[in-house]
């Protein structure tokens, strides 16, 4: 016989078998067991939501994160041209300077020479 046969219960003075809250112990533990059971079954569901809500929200920031990355990679390629075309301006630069700087020190020695040449004769 098993703690839930409710067949053969133990009868009371007055009511000769009749069910009554005072044997009716093992459908309260049945029922105590299922609601602990349930109680158990929506706690983890709980949880399960919030994991859930937490990973559609790690889910979201990831993508604004890849936004980001990719704007900052876009700002870095224009970073790199830029940088690449200044070197080259203010090397360009350098070039006309140096040749410039030259070309007055040629003028001023072609100079220097005629009129030392001239005071020697």
């Amino acid at each position: 016989m098993s703690a839930y046969d409710y067949s053969s219960r133990p009868s009371t003075a007055g009511g000769g078998g009749v069910y009554t809250p005072s044997n009716a112990a093992p459908r309260d533990d049945h029922l105590e067991k299922i609601q602990a059971v349930q109680k158990q079954a929506d706690e983890v569901a709980d949880i399960a939501r919030q994991n859930v809500n937490q990973a559609l929200s790690n889910i979201e920031k990831l993508e604004v994160m890849e936004e980001k990355s990719a704007q900052l990679e876009m700002h870095a390629k224009d970073f790199h041209k830029n940088a690449v075309r200044l070197r080259r301006k203010f090397c360009i630069q350098n070039y006309k300077l140096a040749f410039l700087l030259f070309l007055i020190l040629a003028i001023i020695g072609v100079i220097l020479y005629f009129v030392i040449d001239r005071a020697s004769k």
